[in-house]
Formats: structure tokens, C-alpha cells, sequence
């Protein structure tokens, strides 16, 4: 089977080349939502793995974490563990970035995730907000700290 090329994923997607192009690369600035989505989609659905293990190789070869705390979930615990998982990324050469969201806003939120370049995501929230839909559109991995659910399909540290 002949692999398909990002100039043929924007043919069947009916966007431009650069569109796609700019979704593969990590600039989600310049592309809605929505977009995103249909392109990441159709990367799995036509199983175009060498474009898919392109971003993957990305997000390897990046050396930065941001840690989001909505300002809710900002607690004593939560200050103590701080300490320790910076520790951890400094020993390990990771550069740990702290975003509080006092009030969450989500197009706020959308020009962090666009802006920062990154290689993972730690959260403080609750399982079911609305952050964890954004992570999933910009393809941020991400662990969830201080949640549990049986149902979830998310990386949780409880």
C-alpha cells in the first residue's frame, strides 16, 4: 500500500497542504480547533504512521513539561508535592513550567497550549473539566494528579 503524503490528506480533507502541514508541526495557532481534530483524525483512521511517528519524534526529542494548576486545587498539598516534582525534572534535564489558571478561560488556555512548546502536561483538576478536552485536541500527553475514577481513560497519580 503506498503511503499517503500530507498533500493528499489536505486533498481529502479539503484544506490547504499547509493547513495539514501546520497541524504535523505543532502550530496549532494558526488552526481551529476543529481542524485539528478532523487532521489528527484522519492520521489514525488511515493508520499514516509516518506522520504520526513524526510528531511522536517531536515530543521526544522536547525537553519541557508545564504543570497546570486551576487555581481551585491550589492547596497545601498541593504546594508540598510541587517541590518534589520539580526535583524530579531537574534531575532528570526536563524544564518545569508552572501555569496557574486563577479563572479558567478557555481561550486563554488555547494561546498557552499554542505558545509553549512542550513534551507533557501534569494537571491538578478534576476529572470531567473542560481542560482535558483541549489537551486531547492539541495532543498534549497529560497525567492527572490527585484524581481517581474507575472510569477513566486518563493517566491519574492519586
Amino acid at each position: 500500500m503506498k503511503r499517503l503524503t500530507g498533500k493528499q490528506l489536505a486533498e481529502l480533507l479539503g484544506v490547504s497542504p499547509s493547513t495539514v502541514s501546520n497541524v504535523l508541526n505543532g502550530r496549532y495557532d494558526r488552526v481551529s480547533d476543529a481542524t485539528k481534530k478532523r487532521v489528527w483524525d484522519a492520521v489514525e483512521e488511515h493508520g499514516i504512521t509516518h506522520l504520526r511517528d513524526r510528531d511522536q519524534r517531536k515530543i521526544r526529542e522536547k525537553r519541557s513539561l508545564v504543570f497546570i494548576a486551576l487555581s481551585d486545587h491550589a492547596n497545601e498539598w498541593f504546594l508540598g508535592n510541587l517541590q518534589g516534582i520539580a526535583d524530579v525534572c531537574r534531575k532528570r534535564n526536563y524544564i518545569l513550567s508552572q501555569v496557574l489558571f486563577p479563572v479558567w478561560d478557555p481561550d486563554y488556555f488555547r494561546f498557552v497550549l499554542s505558545t509553549l512548546d512542550f513534551c507533557g502536561a501534569l494537571v491538578i483538576s478534576t476529572m470531567n473539566h473542560p481542560i482535558t478536552d483541549l489537551l486531547k485536541t492539541f495532543r498534549v500527553p497529560y497525567v492527572m494528579i490527585d484524581s481517581y475514577d474507575d472510569d477513566t481513560k486518563y493517566n491519574t497519580v492519586h
